[in-house]
């Protein structure tokens, strides 16, 4: 009977060594045919701080590298509002609408700018932990400069 335990164990001792060899290689195969990890999106540069006139368009733009199956939105700052996620606006205002060529660079449009546009919008990367930059819109209003617009008429007289 001690004979067949002992024969027993070396069988199932075989079969435990083909077992871990095959799950080895096994592993080993799968390991090998794995792609490396996408590298993590990150911006180009910084975004532009602008100053644009009332009544026309302003443009602020956010350039990325290795965006991959990431996504990148553009929102208000001050209130954290959305304003679009990748080409696809999601604010009801008309006047506003995104640009992106060949995914890396994104441009946010504000059409017919107003006083009420004026401050800070974030390109923002969906990545964990989350990336952003901001930038900045000034408005020109039509007196911004007051000084700067006024005529004076002085009349001459003879002396």
């Amino acid at each position: 009977m001690e004979i067949v335990y002992m024969q027993i164990a070396m069988v199932l001792s075989l079969i435990v060594k083909c077992l871990h060899g095959s799950l080895s290689t096994t592993l080993q195969e799968t390991n090998s045919q794995q792609q490396p990890a996408d590298p993590e999106p990150e911006f180009e540069g910084t975004i532009q701080n602008v100053t644009f006139p009332a009544g026309r368009e302003a443009v602020l733009t956010c350039s990325v590298k290795n965006l991959g199956r990431y996504k990148v939105g553009w929102l208000r700052a001050s209130d954290q509002t959305v304003l679009a996620l990748q080409g696809r606006v999601v604010t009801h205002n008309a006047r506003i609408s995104v640009v992106h060529e060949d995914m890396r660079t994104w441009r946010l449009r504000i059409r017919q700018l107003r006083e009420s546009d004026r401050g800070c919008y974030m390109c923002q990367i969906n990545a964990s932990p989350m990336k952003k930059q901001i930038g900045c819109i000034d408005v020109q209003g039509m007196y911004s400069n007051r000084y700067a617009l006024l005529t004076f008429a002085v009349p001459i007289h003879d002396v």
